[in-house]
């Protein structure tokens, strides 16, 4: 037998769904000679009966050693559980929290959630107040969550196993993908690109579509011929044009015999800006002719500005971490939208928008660093396997005053472990190095 992907399911309830629970592990087993058998995948139940005892809370001890799942499958009927000490309402909420925090940030788990409709043998063991916060919490997952109500063992587990496997093609293996023609690119993007920049990884050809990401240092303002993203204020106002800035380094363009940013304030003018748009606010400037030939400039908000009085213009708050995960996914849509087949952008949010934080604990910026990396490698990879989506070449610029340095050599290797990780290790470098800057 080949190679197998797992696929991490963790069963949360709280104790009255114990019936619910085996049955999980049954549609599992049954998939694995299955479906996992036709498509190189491996489920693997994950349940707070089988992890390892320790000292702590009950909550605090499932935490330490469930490690990054797939997928949370959650079950309730009539009981929602005890709160936590400090935290959630129960257990199941908490761990529900956690999965849907973490698939804002990385994508997974998937969250997919079941209750119970079957009254109980004895009608006197309602809890009334048990049940109502059972209704409430079901009303709350219904936004942002596959929920779905169930009457008996065996409907459940139709469901569940209905559910699995339409998840299947989300979840399978690379190599089980069916192999198809592609249009092929070209290893370079034009002509002279490895002479002004210097490769962390050898450019990476997507299975599947043939699309190519390459992961680089250098100036963002050196590329050409690709359109590139650059990071904004609010008011798009160019106010965070410092010595070091991604703004800075256009000053050398020339648009249409201009300096870019006066050829910047002649296309779109001050006036037709947003004075306060929101984080990954995105606008596509097409230019004229330049020194780049670069066909046009996204530029994206990824700073909020200190206040909207004057004397606080170009002072800037730091940006959460989760708040540069939404940016980069949304200058990814907006090359869809806009029809861009190819993009270059720099590390969003590392500059300015994390300037305090990053000038307090000097340690925190090659993590920064790292961190946005990896967030932009994944977000990209997943727009260029989409065959909905027009992203066929995209180029992450790293800029780095000191080549050959302790802080290149610590990217390289975060870069090089990701992309040779599963899943599931790709999950936990991402929150670990998320952990080490939030702690």
């Amino acid at each position: 037998m080949g190679y197998r992907k797992e696929i991490r399911v963790f069963v949360s309830s709280p104790g009255d769904c114990d019936v619910e629970r085996q049955a999980v592990s049954r549609v599992l087993g049954e998939l694995n000679l299955t479906v996992g058998e036709r498509e190189g995948l491996f489920f693997s139940p994950v349940r707070w009966e089988d992890l390892p005892p320790g000292a702590g809370s009950p909550q605090s001890v499932i935490d330490l050693h469930l490690g990054a799942y797939n997928i949370l499958v959650g079950i309730m009927w009539m009981r929602f559980g005890t709160p936590i000490p400090g935290g959630a309402e129960s257990g199941t909420e908490h761990e529900v929290q956690q999965a849907m925090e973490a698939w804002k940030r990385v994508g997974e788990p998937r969250v997919m959630f079941y209750f119970k409709q079957d009254p109980p043998e004895d009608i006197s063991a309602i809890d009334a107040g048990q049940l109502q916060k059972v209704r409430d919490f079901k009303h709350t997952l219904q936004a942002s969550a596959l929920v779905q109500t169930f009457h008996g063992t065996s409907e459940f587990e139709s469901k569940l196993r209905v559910h699995l496997n339409k998840l299947v093609g989300h979840l399978r293996a690379p190599e089980a993908i069916p192999s198809k023609c592609v249009d092929v690119l070209a290893y370079e993007p034009y002509d002279g690109f490895h002479k002004a920049f210097r490769e962390i990884v050898a450019a990476h050809s997507v299975p599947g579509s043939g699309a190519m990401l390459h992961v680089v240092f250098g100036s963002i303002a050196d590329i050409c011929e690709i359109p590139v993203v650059i990071p904004v204020g609010q008011a798009f106002d160019f106010w965070q044009r410092g010595p070091a800035s991604v703004l800075a380094s256009f000053e050398k363009i020339r648009v249409a015999g201009r300096n870019f940013f006066d050829e910047v304030e002649r296309l779109w003018p001050g006036d037709d800006r947003p004075k306060a748009a929101g984080l990954g606010h995105t606008k596509y400037l097409p230019l004229p002719e330049n020194s780049q030939r670069l066909p046009g400039v996204f530029f994206v908000v990824t700073t909020r500005d200190l206040s909207t009085d004057a004397h606080h213009y170009g002072m800037y708050a730091n940006t959460p971490i989760e708040g540069i995960d939404y940016i980069i996914d949304s200058v990814i849509e907006a090359t869809t939208r806009h029809k861009v087949s190819s993009l270059a952008l720099p590390l969003l949010g590392t500059g300015y928008a994390n300037v305090r934080r990053t000038m307090q604990e000097e340690k925190l910026g090659p993590l920064l660093r790292q961190a946005v990396t990896l967030l932009a490698i994944q977000s990209l990879q997943k727009a260029l396997k989409d065959q909905a989506s027009t992203l066929r070449r995209a180029v992450i610029v790293v800029f780095s005053r000191a080549p050959q340095s302790q802080g290149e050599h610590d990217l390289w290797q975060a870069v090089t472990r990701f992309l040779g990780g599963r899943t599931q290790q790709r999950n936990e470098q991402i929150r670990q190095l998320l952990s080490a800057i939030t702690d």
